[in-house]
Protein backbone atom coordinates (compact mmCIF):
# COMPACT_ATOMS: atom_id res chain seq x y z
CA UNK A 1 0.00 0.00 0.00
CA UNK A 2 1.18 3.95 -1.17
CA UNK A 3 2.73 4.97 2.07
CA UNK A 4 0.70 8.18 2.33
CA UNK A 5 -2.39 6.61 2.09
CA UNK A 6 -1.49 4.25 4.62
CA UNK A 7 -0.66 7.10 7.10
CA UNK A 8 -4.06 9.00 5.92
CA UNK A 9 -5.99 5.84 7.02
CA UNK A 10 -3.77 6.10 10.48
CA UNK A 11 -4.96 9.41 11.22
CA UNK A 12 -8.41 9.62 9.81
CA UNK A 13 -10.18 5.78 10.13
CA UNK A 14 -9.92 5.76 14.39
CA UNK A 15 -11.49 8.79 14.27
CA UNK A 16 -14.23 7.91 11.72
CA UNK A 17 -15.11 4.54 13.53
CA UNK A 18 -15.75 6.84 16.88
CA UNK A 19 -18.25 8.91 14.82
CA UNK A 20 -19.99 6.06 13.63
CA UNK A 21 -20.20 4.37 17.03
CA UNK A 22 -21.62 7.75 18.57
CA UNK A 23 -23.91 8.19 15.86
CA UNK A 24 -25.39 4.55 16.30
CA UNK A 25 -25.72 4.74 20.12
CA UNK A 26 -28.08 8.01 19.12
CA UNK A 27 -31.67 6.70 19.69
CA UNK A 28 -32.70 10.06 17.66
CA UNK A 29 -30.47 10.80 14.87
CA UNK A 30 -29.29 14.07 14.28
CA UNK A 31 -29.31 15.90 10.80
CA UNK A 32 -26.22 14.52 8.72
CA UNK A 33 -25.49 18.38 7.87
CA UNK A 34 -25.52 19.52 11.23
CA UNK A 35 -23.02 16.79 12.02
CA UNK A 36 -20.87 17.82 8.89
CA UNK A 37 -20.88 21.13 10.24
CA UNK A 38 -20.30 20.13 13.78
CA UNK A 39 -16.92 18.11 12.30
CA UNK A 40 -15.86 21.12 10.11
CA UNK A 41 -15.91 23.34 13.18
CA UNK A 42 -13.92 20.61 14.98
CA UNK A 43 -11.41 20.90 12.00
CA UNK A 44 -11.50 24.67 12.07
CA UNK A 45 -10.61 24.55 15.86
CA UNK A 46 -7.56 23.76 14.96
CA UNK A 47 -6.18 27.48 13.36
CA UNK A 48 -7.93 28.83 16.36
CA UNK A 49 -5.61 26.99 18.41
CA UNK A 50 -2.72 28.09 16.47
CA UNK A 51 -4.33 31.65 16.20
CA UNK A 52 -4.37 31.86 19.88
CA UNK A 53 -0.93 30.65 20.26
CA UNK A 54 0.25 33.30 18.54
CA UNK A 55 -1.74 35.56 20.27
CA UNK A 56 0.62 34.73 23.78
CA UNK A 57 3.44 34.33 22.41
CA UNK A 58 3.13 37.91 20.85
CA UNK A 59 1.87 39.58 24.57
CA UNK A 60 4.68 37.58 25.69
CA UNK A 61 2.73 34.96 27.61
CA UNK A 62 4.63 31.91 28.35
CA UNK A 63 2.68 28.56 28.67
CA UNK A 64 5.17 25.93 28.09
CA UNK A 65 7.96 26.96 30.70
CA UNK A 66 7.00 23.88 32.55
CA UNK A 67 5.50 20.67 32.81
CA UNK A 68 2.33 21.91 34.51
CA UNK A 69 1.42 24.51 32.08
CA UNK A 70 2.09 22.77 28.79
CA UNK A 71 -0.50 19.94 29.72
CA UNK A 72 -3.12 22.69 31.60
CA UNK A 73 -3.00 25.82 29.62
CA UNK A 74 -1.14 25.03 26.50
CA UNK A 75 -2.53 22.21 25.45
CA UNK A 76 -5.85 20.85 27.38
CA UNK A 77 -7.23 24.97 27.85
CA UNK A 78 -6.47 26.05 24.46
CA UNK A 79 -7.60 23.03 22.82
CA UNK A 80 -10.92 22.55 24.88
CA UNK A 81 -11.80 25.99 24.97
CA UNK A 82 -11.94 26.69 21.17
CA UNK A 83 -13.76 23.30 21.07
CA UNK A 84 -16.35 24.57 23.99
CA UNK A 85 -16.47 28.07 22.27
CA UNK A 86 -17.05 26.64 18.67
CA UNK A 87 -19.79 23.64 19.74
CA UNK A 88 -21.82 26.23 21.83
CA UNK A 89 -21.80 28.54 18.90
CA UNK A 90 -23.06 25.51 16.81
CA UNK A 91 -25.69 23.87 18.65
CA UNK A 92 -27.29 26.01 21.63
CA UNK A 93 -29.76 27.49 19.95
CA UNK A 94 -30.63 24.88 17.36
CA UNK A 95 -33.66 23.48 17.91
CA UNK A 96 -32.13 19.84 17.10
CA UNK A 97 -30.73 20.34 20.62
CA UNK A 98 -33.77 18.68 21.92
CA UNK A 99 -32.21 15.96 23.64
CA UNK A 100 -29.51 15.44 26.71
CA UNK A 101 -27.58 12.93 24.41
CA UNK A 102 -26.64 15.55 21.90
CA UNK A 103 -24.76 16.91 23.79
CA UNK A 104 -22.54 14.60 23.25
CA UNK A 105 -23.02 13.64 19.55
CA UNK A 106 -22.03 16.82 18.88
CA UNK A 107 -19.47 17.90 21.43
CA UNK A 108 -17.72 14.27 19.62
CA UNK A 109 -18.12 15.01 16.08
CA UNK A 110 -16.57 18.75 16.61
CA UNK A 111 -13.93 16.98 18.90
CA UNK A 112 -12.97 14.27 16.65
CA UNK A 113 -13.08 17.12 13.48
CA UNK A 114 -9.77 18.62 15.31
CA UNK A 115 -8.68 15.45 16.31
CA UNK A 116 -7.94 14.58 12.57
CA UNK A 117 -6.59 17.60 11.65
CA UNK A 118 -4.33 16.99 14.56
CA UNK A 119 -3.26 13.44 13.58
CA UNK A 120 -2.28 14.48 10.09
CA UNK A 121 -0.23 17.36 11.52
CA UNK A 122 1.57 14.64 13.56
CA UNK A 123 1.83 12.12 11.28
CA UNK A 124 3.34 13.51 7.63
CA UNK A 125 6.09 15.27 10.09
CA UNK A 126 7.38 12.01 11.15
CA UNK A 127 9.64 9.76 8.59
CA UNK A 128 8.78 6.70 7.56
CA UNK A 129 10.47 4.48 10.00
CA UNK A 130 8.73 6.37 12.82
CA UNK A 131 5.00 7.50 11.23
CA UNK A 132 3.54 4.28 11.65
CA UNK A 133 4.21 3.40 14.98
CA UNK A 134 3.23 6.94 16.19
CA UNK A 135 -0.15 6.17 14.22
CA UNK A 136 -0.91 3.25 15.87
CA UNK A 137 -0.11 4.75 19.36
CA UNK A 138 -2.32 7.67 18.58
CA UNK A 139 -4.96 5.55 17.23
CA UNK A 140 -4.99 3.44 20.82
CA UNK A 141 -4.63 6.52 23.04
CA UNK A 142 -4.66 9.96 21.44
CA UNK A 143 -7.78 9.95 19.83
CA UNK A 144 -10.25 7.89 22.06
CA UNK A 145 -9.10 10.60 24.53
CA UNK A 146 -10.15 12.91 22.40
CA UNK A 147 -13.55 10.97 22.66
CA UNK A 148 -13.72 10.75 26.35
CA UNK A 149 -13.09 14.71 26.95
CA UNK A 150 -15.50 15.27 24.12
CA UNK A 151 -17.93 13.08 26.31
CA UNK A 152 -17.22 14.62 29.48
CA UNK A 153 -17.80 18.76 27.99
CA UNK A 154 -20.99 17.20 25.76
CA UNK A 155 -22.52 15.40 29.11
CA UNK A 156 -22.06 19.00 31.27
CA UNK A 157 -23.48 21.32 28.05
CA UNK A 158 -26.17 19.57 27.43
CA UNK A 159 -27.45 19.19 31.18
CA UNK A 160 -26.74 23.30 31.18
CA UNK A 161 -29.12 23.12 28.20
CA UNK A 162 -31.67 21.36 30.17
CA UNK A 163 -31.07 22.59 33.53
CA UNK A 164 -31.65 26.66 32.90
CA UNK A 165 -31.73 27.13 36.88
CA UNK A 166 -27.70 25.57 37.39
CA UNK A 167 -26.56 26.90 33.98
CA UNK A 168 -24.03 28.93 34.77
CA UNK A 169 -22.49 25.71 36.65
CA UNK A 170 -22.94 23.23 34.44
CA UNK A 171 -21.61 25.62 31.58
CA UNK A 172 -17.89 25.90 33.56
CA UNK A 173 -18.32 21.94 34.55
CA UNK A 174 -18.58 21.34 31.03
CA UNK A 175 -15.04 23.33 29.66
CA UNK A 176 -13.73 22.68 33.33
CA UNK A 177 -13.89 19.28 33.55
CA UNK A 178 -12.56 18.58 30.23
CA UNK A 179 -9.87 20.86 30.90
CA UNK A 180 -9.12 18.74 34.00
CA UNK A 181 -9.42 15.19 32.22
CA UNK A 182 -7.01 16.79 28.86
CA UNK A 183 -4.75 17.71 31.39
CA UNK A 184 -4.33 15.41 33.97
CA UNK A 185 -4.44 12.76 30.65
CA UNK A 186 -1.30 14.67 29.21
CA UNK A 187 0.94 15.61 31.96
CA UNK A 188 1.24 12.23 33.22
CA UNK A 189 2.88 11.36 29.91
CA UNK A 190 4.49 14.46 29.87
CA UNK A 191 6.08 13.52 33.41
CA UNK A 192 6.17 9.82 32.06
CA UNK A 193 8.85 10.91 28.88
CA UNK A 194 10.61 13.27 31.13
CA UNK A 195 11.61 11.61 34.13
CA UNK A 196 11.85 8.53 31.94
CA UNK A 197 15.90 10.16 30.88
CA UNK A 198 16.96 10.00 34.79
CA UNK A 199 14.81 7.56 36.39
CA UNK A 200 12.84 4.61 34.08
CA UNK A 201 11.60 2.66 37.26
CA UNK A 202 9.60 5.73 38.29
CA UNK A 203 8.48 6.52 34.94
CA UNK A 204 7.40 3.30 34.89
CA UNK A 205 5.22 3.88 37.64
CA UNK A 206 3.67 7.00 36.02
CA UNK A 207 2.80 5.25 33.07
CA UNK A 208 0.88 2.82 35.68
CA UNK A 209 -0.85 5.58 36.60
CA UNK A 210 -1.48 7.03 33.34
CA UNK A 211 -3.40 3.54 32.44
CA UNK A 212 -5.75 3.45 35.44
CA UNK A 213 -6.34 7.23 34.42
CA UNK A 214 -7.30 6.11 30.76
CA UNK A 215 -9.31 3.19 32.56
CA UNK A 216 -11.26 5.72 34.41
CA UNK A 217 -11.55 7.85 31.64
CA UNK A 218 -13.47 5.36 29.65
CA UNK A 219 -15.04 4.30 32.89
CA UNK A 220 -16.66 7.84 32.91
CA UNK A 221 -17.57 8.24 29.71
CA UNK A 222 -19.26 4.99 28.98
CA UNK A 223 -21.34 5.79 32.22
CA UNK A 224 -21.96 9.45 30.85
CA UNK A 225 -23.18 7.99 27.77
CA UNK A 226 -25.60 5.55 28.83
CA UNK A 227 -27.11 7.99 31.57
CA UNK A 228 -28.31 10.64 28.71
CA UNK A 229 -29.44 8.00 26.96
CA UNK A 230 -31.69 6.29 30.03
CA UNK A 231 -33.04 9.67 30.75
CA UNK A 232 -33.80 10.68 27.03
CA UNK A 233 -36.06 6.85 26.87
CA UNK A 234 -37.25 7.88 29.93
CA UNK A 235 -38.86 11.21 29.21
CA UNK A 236 -39.79 10.24 25.55
CA UNK A 237 -42.13 7.06 27.62
CA UNK A 238 -44.00 10.11 29.00
CA UNK A 239 -45.50 11.33 26.30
Amino acid sequence: MNYDLTILLLAVVPALLLLVYIYLRDRKKEPLTLLLKALLYGVLSVPMVFAVHFLLAWLGIDVQSNVFLRAFVSTALIEEGCKFYLLRKLIWHNPAFDERFDGIVYSVYVSLGFAIVENLLYLFVYTPETAFSTGIQRALWAVPAHFLFAVIMGYYLSWAKFNPEHRKNFLFLSLFLAVLAHGGYDLLLMLAEVISTFSPALSGLIMIGFYVFDFLLWRIGLKRINRQQRIDELKSMKF
